[in-house]
């Protein structure tokens, strides 16, 4: 009997290790599967030269197997999935968003842990992804009265919270969670300080104060692996442009809603209350003599871009084109921000794949990505590409 029961629990444990170790494998190489297959194509290239891959949907698919069989790492595989389709797939080109995986790990996860801040952060992520800013707002203030002690949270809390306000179009309450941001956290100081002056800018026509801001935000500009980090670098731009233009910036708020991909989860009456104010300030960059700016085609160029991309958001993609159309006709004016000429051409690649017409999808998205060659460099350049290999993963796959 004694042997038998050993030999029971042998066979037991060997069932419960050879579990763990394919949940392990799984999850491993799903990670790194998925990992590879978001890297810009440069990087990928070069990967693939030496024979790694990276599969997409084969890598989600690994960490949804490993997840559901309900081992030692099933935990970080449902944080890891709820990341993807929560809050990395927003700064993509993708449709991939997989709304009943997400429900049903939150479901299933807040049931074995309620008390768990951290699956109250993701569903006010799915919240914020699904439209539902209030809700969302709601549920990061939730996470706020936690109680534990762990302040790089609370300042991802606050950092939510500021955008869910902006979409509100509550910018004076953005404003002063950007400052609070600024204050307290140190991720970094010269983009907090900067969205504290965009969103301040916006909120009131009074800019005294804000030239103290802007003369501070480069002095806190961090170096990472001996290089500065592509936004701080853009948030410093902007406000040397600010101070040079005798404190004035062209919509800098929704120039920033629409640089972190936050316009499409604005509702629709918001969407269009912004119209108008686009509008007006088009309409100065025609006929104030002299602009407020010795460069008013970029500050036009921009009211266009933004017009597009807001016009597309509510249905009409015919005037989202001719205004594209329009502002790339004046793209060889552009003096200082030649960026705003790729991420036209993005827009122009997308709303084509919306109507199905691949191969102009092709060749614009193909045209912002090589605009490198043409320019040297050009602000926010990572970002951009990090889409556009989103978007023509996505392209291929329909083809």
């Amino acid at each position: 009997n004694r042997s038998g029961l050993r030999k029971q629990w042998y066979q037991r444990r060997v069932r419960v290790f050879d579990r763990e170790l394919a949940g392990g494998i799984k999850m491993g190489w799903g990670a790194f599967s998925l990992g590879i297959s978001l890297l810009p194509p440069k990087i990928l290239g070069l990967l693939e030269f030496v024979g790694l891959r990276g599969e997409k949907e084969l890598g989600l698919g690994l960490i949804k197997e490993a997840e559901e069989m309900d081992v030692l790492r099933s935990f970080v595989c449902a944080n890891g999935l709820l990341n993807y389709n929560t809050v990395l797939i927003q700064y993509t080109k993708s449709s991939a968003y997989d709304g009943a995986l997400v429900d049903r790990i939150l479901a299933k996860w807040t049931a074995r842990y309620p008390d768990s801040m951290m699956f109250d952060f993701f569903s006010g992520r799915r919240a914020l992804i699904s439209g539902e800013v209030a809700q969302a707002l709601q549920l990061f203030e939730k996470c706020e009265t936690s109680g534990i002690d762990w302040a790089q949270f609370y300042h991802l809390c606050y950092w939510e919270k500021m955008w869910c306000h902006a979409l509100l179009l509550e910018w004076e309450r953005a404003s002063e969670l950007a400052l609070k941001l600024y204050r307290e956290s140190r991720w970094s100081r010269t983009l907090f300080a900067y969205l504290h002056l965009a969103f301040q800018f916006t909120h009131e026509s009074e800019t005294e104060g804000l030239d103290k801001v802007a003369e501070d935000i480069p002095k806190h500009q961090l170096r990472i692996g001996g290089k500065h980090l592509h936004i701080e670098k853009f948030a410093i731009r902007r406000a040397r442009s600010f101070l040079k233009n005798g404190k004035f910036l062209c919509l800098p708020a929704l120039e920033l809603l629409y640089v972190w991909r936050f316009l499409p989860l604005m509702s629709r009456s918001s969407l269009s209350s912004l119209v108008p104010l686009i509008e007006t300030a088009l309409e100065e960059t025609k006929e104030l003599a002299p602009y407020h700016t010795p460069h008013p085609t970029d500050d036009w160029f921009l009211c266009h871009l933004l017009l597009a991309v807001i016009t597309a958001e509510l249905g009409d993609i015919d005037h989202s084109l001719s205004l594209l159309r329009t502002a790339l006709q004046s793209e060889d004016q552009i003096a200082l921000d030649h960026f705003y000429v790729p991420y036209a051409h993005y827009e122009l690649g997308c709303l084509y794949m919306k109507l199905s017409d691949l191969a102009q999808a092709r060749a614009h998205l193909s045209y912002a990505k090589d605009f490198s060659s043409k320019v040297k460099s050009y602000s926010l350049e990572n970002r951009l590409l990090f889409r556009i290999h989103s978007a023509l993963s996505e392209l291929s796959t329909s083809s």
